[in-house]
């Protein structure tokens, strides 16, 4: 789900049936929510330049937001987010 910006229950359902949400830099509540909710696993950090962020290392700043909320280390929510990414568009 691109750009997500809905309910938890709909990015739930969305995993559920083997989708995965990207998280665009731009906080809110219902997106504090789900990233709260789902799995590392299930997570995409993006820019979506050039709408949101102007350049592709915007989407730090989404795996800044990402960590923040799991209380996780940057470096592992960028890793995990990189290895969600190459398998989501298959480039092993």
């Amino acid at each position: 789900m691109h750009c997500f910006s809905g309910k938890s229950e709909t990015a739930l359902a969305a995993v559920a049936h083997k989708g995965v949400v990207s998280i665009p830099p731009l906080r809110s509540k219902e997106r504090k929510a789900f990233i709260r909710d789902l799995p590392i696993e299930k997570l995409l950090a993006e820019s979506d330049a050039p709408y949101i962020g102007k350049t592709p290392q915007d989407s730090m700043e989404s795996i800044k937001m990402i960590a923040e909320i799991k209380e996780l280390p940057q470096e592992s929510v960028s890793r995990q987010t990189l290895l969600n990414t190459i398998e989501f568009f298959r480039l092993k």
